[in-house]
């Protein structure tokens, strides 16, 4: 039986001392990758040097794993059971898709690979208060996140077939807050740009389909600052309005 009253944003420790039957723990010390198949039909294949805790049977309402290495998630579809992957900081829930973790202890970096469907990935621990938003990725994405600067970035495949960088930064000390956006679709900054900022942002996604942004933000720049300069890149118009602002075409 489980205790309901378990917050889903705890380790594998604290989960076990709330769990009548402990997590059902695979390790793969071995030279070779190991496959599991779960109860669900989802198959994991674990590298070396990996491990998996997992419940078996699932819990009634999701499927949480936590994983400590590398592993590579084929994911049966179930829209009524989440599909959740804890790697230290990172919480990465599928629904019905195919994705690598990589999550070694001695690792300053977390990276999640998507091969198939759509994850979203958020933090496993709450305590980063200047987590700006989620990360949704989509099919050849890969989000990166460093431990020690609590940044992260997603790398986007590109029509060259090389990746570039979409990067939403953020730190839980006191340094400089600040944010890179590099090639990265307009309707995507602005969005980012309204959660940042906690002001509302209207678009016609038509005006701006085409468009898109590099740059640097920090923390210091105004929200009109930085939309004025957009603005004037693209041929765009700002007007502010009692609750936010409005992007139209010129």
């Amino acid at each position: 039986t489980i205790d309901k009253s378990v917050d889903e944003n705890i380790s594998v420790a604290e989960v076990t001392k709330n769990v009548v039957t402990p997590l059902h723990v695979v390790r793969n010390d071995t030279k070779k990758v190991k496959q599991i198949l779960l109860q669900d039909s989802s198959v994991v294949v674990l590298n070396p040097a990996s491990e998996l805790s997992y419940y078996e049977p699932f819990e009634s309402n999701k499927r949480r794993l936590f994983l400590k290495g590398e592993a590579y998630f084929k994911v049966a579809k179930d829209k009524t059971k989440p599909f959740t992957v804890f790697s230290g900081d990172i919480a990465t829930t599928a629904l019905g898709t195919a994705f690598r973790v990589n999550a070694f202890e001695k690792s300053n970096t977390i990276s999640v690979k998507l091969f198939e469907g759509k994850v979203v990935i958020g933090l496993a621990n709450k305590a980063n208060k200047n987590w700006v938003k989620d990360f949704y990725l989509l099919p050849g994405d890969e989000f990166q996140y460093n431990k020690k600067t609590l940044t992260a970035n997603v790398l986007i495949p590109s029509k060259s077939g090389k990746s570039v960088n979409a990067v939403a930064i953020t730190k839980a000390d006191n340094a400089e807050n600040w944010f890179m956006f590099n090639n990265q679709n307009l309707a995507d900054v602005l969005e980012q740009l309204s959660a940042i900022y906690a002001v509302k942002i209207k678009y016609n996604k038509k005006d701006i389909a085409k468009m898109s942004f590099i740059g640097k933000i920090t923390k210091q720049d105004s929200i009109t600052t930085v939309l004025n300069d957009i603005a004037l890149l693209n041929n765009l118009l700002v007007i502010k309005t009692g609750n936010g602002y409005t992007i139209t075409k010129k």
